[in-house]
């Protein structure tokens, strides 16, 4: 009852505001030049020969760019600047695994939660990770990898897997991937199936290559990416015993072994990618059956970078020019398609973990701040389970406060969503609530960039005006 007459008395005083405040709003806005903004997409459609619709629209002007005088993505790197403040990391000082009362490890969302204590972000320039990348490129073409070679990579997203990557574009071999969550089958398959004669794999992942070598036909150099010394896991005696166990049968190497080979290597001119030739054979998820090889050509890939860049100047922030987290899976093509883009702009990339990217996340250390309260991001990347968490997340919060308090949100976010859609901003709503949300993604936050599924026209809605976002860039590769 008391909750009623609340909300009662919030409608009538906002009905009196805008009333009172809506001329102001109409010419100091200027709402009518939104709308038309917002409807001047003009998006065709058209089927093919098969009767599948296409969309399509005709790119009004190309940025001013030189990446558009290419063809492929390794023909791009040779061409950037340098000197550009670029990719950041936060070190680690230490990390613990977390025990329950009975000694066994917490489990969260099904792996074992551990601790970490970070140092601030270290940042360096484009032309300090090109250098990184091309001289884990020379180790590699030591190793034997050669042009069109397939090489496997099954390892979390990191800073070190980002540099094969690029080290693989250099050398225009094959970047081959496989989840770091699939099972003992799908690893199996996707190692077998792709022919790879050569993995970069986490060091911790060892112990399951070890368990299932005699099923494994191809593989003959296993490159692992080092447990870091302060963490728990550079402690893990299996790890030990099951690398000794690999020596036996493979060459085995450390990705940072490579790299000091390939620094003692006198610089030379890479080969250069057809864009007819596979770039990437990128295994999916396995969520129905073992994992499909999906193959993408340079051209493919670089066509793709390209659409995103063409539409830079008709959007309402600029993308090339926006921060953002690195954290998705890089094993799967948005993230790798994001982080690669985005290496190309002039914006930002600080490498992150789901475990410490905000200041809620569970592997933090008591006053730590999240990975995103320290970039500060214009831009941040997810797929549409991450928007229903985040939802879930204001609505649990808003709960713990009191019952009332959903009811005020939910009245003021729809009100903003009706006037949001007539061309109008909401500043009080934006200054009492929106930026407090906001803040938690660091403050600058302007727009989501979405993929991988459908979500509904609520969340879309409720999410945009809640971060006051500018936009959000639904895209699907």
């Amino acid at each position: 009852m008391r909750s009623n007459i609340v909300i009662s008395i919030l409608k009538i005083v906002v009905t009196i505001y805008t009333a009172i405040t809506l001329p102001f709003y109409f010419i100091c806005q200027k709402p009518w030049k939104k709308v038309q903004a917002s409807t001047s997409f003009q998006v065709e459609q058209t089927k093919d020969k098969y009767g599948r619709i296409i969309y399509s629209r005709k790119q009004k002007k190309q940025p001013d760019s030189h990446l558009f005088n290419y063809r492929t993505y390794s023909e791009a790197l040779k061409n950037l600047s340098r000197d550009l403040i670029k990719v950041g990391r936060r070190d680690i000082v230490n990390e613990e695994l977390q025990y329950d009362e009975n000694g066994k490890p917490i489990m969260f969302n099904g792996r074992m939660l551990s601790k970490i204590t970070l140092t601030d972000y270290q940042w360096v320039t484009r032309g300090k990770i090109l250098d990184r990348a091309d001289s884990i490129a020379r180790g590699l073409q030591q190793l034997g990898v050669q042009q069109n070679e397939k090489v496997m990579i099954y390892a979390e997203t990191s800073l070190e897997w980002f540099l094969v990557a690029l080290a693989l574009h250099r050398l225009s071999s094959i970047t081959t991937t496989l989840f770091s969550t699939l099972s003992d089958s799908g690893i199996v398959h996707g190692l077998n199936q792709s022919e790879s004669y050569y993995l970069v794999i986490d060091e911790s992942l060892l112990t399951k290559i070890d368990k299932l070598q005699d099923e494994i036909k191809f593989i003959k150099q296993i490159i692992y990416i080092s447990n870091h010394p302060a963490s728990y896991k550079s402690r893990d005696t299996e790890v030990q015993r099951a690398k000794n166990q690999l020596a036996n049968k493979y060459a085995v190497s450390s990705l940072n072994e490579v790299e000091k080979i390939g620094d003692l290597i006198e610089h030379y001119e890479f080969p250069v990618a057809n864009p007819n030739d596979v770039m990437m054979i990128m295994y999916t998820s396995g969520t129905t059956g073992d994992p499909k090889g999906v193959i993408i050509t340079h051209e493919n890939f670089y066509t793709s970078v390209l659409n995103l860049w063409g539409r830079d100047l008709e959007q309402p922030i600029s993308l090339s020019r926006s921060d953002l987290p690195v954290f998705l899976p890089m094993a799967h093509i948005f993230g790798y398609s994001t982080i690669l883009t985005f290496f190309l702009s002039d914006g930002r990339m600080g490498f992150s973990s789901p475990f410490t990217l905000l200041n809620s996340s569970p592997s933090h250390v008591t006053g730590q701040v999240g990975d995103i309260n320290l970039i500060k991001p214009d831009l941040f990347p997810a797929v549409p389970l991450v928007l229903e968490k985040l939802v879930s997340e204001i609505y649990r919060k808003l709960n713990a406060r009191s019952p009332l308090a959903v009811e005020i949100f939910d009245y003021l976010m729809d009100y903003k969503i009706q006037w949001r859609s007539k061309g109008f901003d909401t500043p009080i709503i934006n200054r009492l609530i929106c930026q407090k949300i906001n803040q938690e993604f660091g403050g600058r936050l302007q727009a989501l960039l979405v993929t991988g599924a459908a979500f509904s026209e609520r969340t879309h809605a409720l999410t945009t005006v809640a971060l006051n976002l500018v936009c959000i860039y639904n895209s699907n590769y």
